[in-house]
């Protein structure tokens, strides 16, 4: 990942497959409580505390290069994600999406369900609040999910928004995208690896 980091020594690799099998993601509401997944991570029964050390710095480093990329990017990320989940994607043009930033589906032509409608907001320091909730929930219809990816959070009644929707929908916010990435980074394509680029991290046993 970052440069300090990029070292190859033979053999215990860390990976994203390593943090999948050491780390699951929480609902938003649980890491209000339980903290970072940087916690999360110190929380587990790793062999060794050089491996926790080393993956601290690396979630650290990948969350300020997620902030670091534009809105725009950080929607075709959110897509490069669902594709590595087995989705087939769209990203709205710019301007005039009716709230829906990418469109992801079970499918290549967009006809079988679930389709997941998704609202992407790059806003660091701004939690997103109930209307914009309420405003992806007014274009959701039967057989439609929906997912809000936020890097700023989530205000406590968008979550109850969230929450009371008939039509389920999903929250994510800067800590759960960082993991998800990793979790599922092996399965990036190509438009993703170039908007997110990471390498494999070794790590000497002993």
């Amino acid at each position: 990942m970052s440069p300090k980091h990029l070292k190859e020594s033979s053999v215990n690799e860390i990976s994203p497959s390593a943090v999948r099998r050491s780390v699951s993601c929480r609902r938003a509401e649980e890491k209000d409580e339980a903290g970072s997944p940087i916690d999360l991570l110190l929380q587990e029964n790793w062999t060794s505390r050089k491996e926790v050390i080393a993956i601290r710095q690396e979630v650290e480093w990948l969350r300020a290069k997620i902030l670091g990329i534009s809105p725009r990017e950080l929607e075709e990320l959110t897509a490069a994600l669902l594709r590595a989940l087995g989705y087939s994607t769209w990203v709205s043009p710019l301007g005039g999406d009716r709230g829906i930033d990418v469109l992801a589906t079970p499918d290549a032509l967009g006809l079988r369900d679930p389709r997941i409608k998704v609202q992407v907001k790059h806003r660091p320091n701004r939690r997103m609040p109930a209307p914009e909730i309420r405003e992806l929930i007014g274009a959701l219809r039967p057989g439609d999910r929906g997912l809000c990816v936020s890097t700023g959070g989530f205000s406590r009644e968008a979550r109850y928004e969230a929450e009371r929707s008939d039509i389920p929908i999903r929250l994510v916010d800067l800590d759960e995208l960082t993991l998800l990435i990793l979790r599922h980074y092996d399965g990036f394509d190509s438009t993703g690896v170039a908007i997110l680029p990471l390498q494999k991290i070794y790590w000497p046993v002993g």
